[in-house]
């Protein structure tokens, strides 16, 4: 995981979804920020890969994300 978003994840692995929607590789998509929202919600339960705090508005990985703390 790069430094930069390290240096946004809070005691619990968990960094802003606004952060990760501002990479070229998810901006590339054109999609609004409340449609990758709504998008990631619909599938959380199904991912193998991260977790959501909707609340929060933020992600994690679901499974070492305390290695890279």
């Amino acid at each position: 995981m790069d430094t930069y978003v390290r240096s946004y994840m809070d005691c619990e692995g968990y960094v802003p979804i606004a952060l990760v929607c501002n990479y070229y590789n998810v901006s590339c998509f054109q999609s609004s920020y409340p449609d990758i929202l709504h998008k990631l919600v619909e599938v959380q339960g199904r991912s193998k890969y991260y977790e959501l705090d909707v609340v929060n508005e933020t992600i994690r990985l679901k499974e070492g994300w305390e290695k890279v703390c």
